[in-house]
């Protein structure tokens, strides 16, 4: 007996749902997404920059320099979003959106050279060794939370589901995170030799690291448009594929940097007591974010600045680009 109530009581709860369900594209009904999206993007200043140390290292003036890189541009980025649908009618739809974004760019350039050399006095000669590293490492993460408005047209096809066409604007609320990493290493040893005989040994050695963190939030409006399938997966859920196209370009840069360095030296005759010698420091500051164009003879080249000199810096302002083809895949409930 309760087997049966309990079936009759099921049956009346799914008969209530389909009587409740408005159908889709039926005038007054809404529904919800949830989607993950692959994206490929420019980038704007920040692959310039990439190209910009890939480009160095490759030209042929820097071979002595024994040049390296392992840094590539961002080609992709991941996007995960929610959506909430209101049909106006039977064929046009609205949505407000939620999206989040985030991707980590990270590379590391390198160059170095050694000398040995001697030159000689009248009894004797100098043997002189110099070796130099220098090691960059840029981390660059951006983040954004895109807020968007849709306007949707349905096409229906047959009970399989209804093809739809889109456009909308979105307001980027984007960030802006990166941590450069320079390490430069300098020694120098000169052997004096005499009638043949080691006379002394003089020996320098100067380390230096610095650190610069940027932290930058920026906006901007962009748009988006797009063309897709619901797939029918039964009354009240569909799947949706969607391949789309975004524009959004973000200009306007502002944030925190702040600069930690440390250096020591070494200097003396063996086997005497070296003189040694160490400094560090930190400095912060509230800056604007800018691509330095001339940023291959000096390492960095998107970077908080604060009170830029736009000439004097051969600069302007930052400009990270996010748009791009898109191929979207989600799921649409339909209430």
């Amino acid at each position: 007996m309760k087997k049966s109530t309990t079936v009759i009581l099921a049956a009346g709860l799914l008969l209530l749902a389909q009587a409740a369900y408005a159908g889709p594209g039926k005038k007054g009904s809404f529904g919800f997404s949830l989607s993950g999206e692959m994206r490929l993007i420019n980038g704007g200043d920040l692959n310039g920059m990439v190209r910009d140390w890939n480009k160095l290292m490759a030209d042929p003036d820097m071979a002595d320099y024994s040049p390296k890189i392992d840094w590539q541009e961002i080609k992709t980025v991941p996007m995960f979003g929610a959506e909430i649908f209101y049909h106006v009618s039977s064929r046009f739809a609205v949505s407000f959106g939620v999206e989040y974004m985030k991707k980590k760019n990270s590379g590391l350039a390198s160059l170095g050279w050694s000398d040995e050399y001697e030159y000689e006095d009248v009894d004797g000669y100098y043997l002189i060794t110099e070796d130099y590293t220098s090691d960059y490492s840029p981390d660059v993460t951006v983040s954004a939370v895109p807020l968007t408005l849709n306007a949707y047209y349905y096409l229906p096809v047959g009970k399989w589901g209804q093809a739809f066409a889109k456009a909308g604007i979105g307001y980027y609320l984007a960030k802006m995170e990166s941590v450069y990493t320079i390490k430069q290493n300098f020694s120098y040893e000169d052997e004096y030799y005499y009638l043949g005989s080691l006379v002394s040994t003089y020996i320098a050695e100067d380390d230096s690291n610095s650190v610069i963190s940027n932290s930058a939030k920026g906006n901007a409006l962009g748009f988006h448009v797009g063309l897709g399938f619901e797939l029918n997966m039964s009354s009240a859920l569909a799947l949706v594929v969607e391949a789309g196209f975004r524009q959004a370009d973000l200009k306007n840069w502002d944030g925190e940097a702040t600069l930690n360095y440390t250096y020591s030296e070494q200097y003396g005759y063996l086997p005497d007591e070296l003189y040694t010698y160490t400094d560090s420091g930190s400095e912060s500051y509230s800056g604007r974010l800018i691509f330095m164009e001339d940023a291959l003879y000096d390492g960095d080249s998107l970077v908080l600045v604060e009170n830029p000199d736009w000439d004097y810096l051969d600069s302007r302002p930052a400009v990270i680009k996010l748009g791009g083809p898109s191929l979207k895949i989600g799921v649409k409930i339909r209430l």
